[in-house]
């Protein structure tokens, strides 16, 4: 099945490959979690200053990170529309240096991020450890991280 995701590639962030494994990697996780097959959702591949400028705007952060999700307000839709998750925008070479200091492709950080970004845009969180074990362990049933990463 053919998902709504919609990719914003910034040129030089990345390979198309890369991009398209994440696509797939995040629709993989749309369908297992069992969410609307009309859900749109947003990925956005991009560059560190990108994620500064975001996490200081809507964190207080004034440093890059790897992944940030903006998810929108059920409310916000005009009846009828499809139902829209969010945005997940992830820092390729934020996810390149944690590729590489986890000696895996850059491609499967990608998916990785773009999943954990799609499970906060559901509702889950990992502020708390009970949160983010929970949500490694779901990334590791989705099969975007490896159980010993878990």
């Amino acid at each position: 099945m053919t998902r709504p995701i919609v990719l914003h590639h910034t040129p030089g962030c990345g390979t198309a490959a890369e991009a398209d494994a994440a696509v797939r990697a995040l629709a993989g996780a749309m369908d297992a979690l069992g969410i609307d097959a009309a859900a749109e959702v947003a990925l956005v591949l991009t560059d560190d200053a990108e994620l500064r400028r975001l996490n200081l705007a809507f964190r207080g952060l004034d440093k890059p990170t790897d992944v940030l999700s903006f998810p929108s307000d059920p409310d916000d839709l005009p009846p009828g529309e499809p139902p829209y998750l969010g945005d997940i925008v992830i820092s390729v070479a934020y996810a390149a240096a944690g590729a590489a200091q986890a000696g895996h492709p850059l491609a499967r950080e990608l998916c990785l991020l773009a999943v954990h970004g799609l499970l906060h845009l559901v509702g889950h969180e990992d502020a708390s450890e009970a949160g983010a074990e929970a949500m490694r362990r779901l990334e590791v049933e989705l099969g975007v991280r490896a159980a010993e990463d878990g």
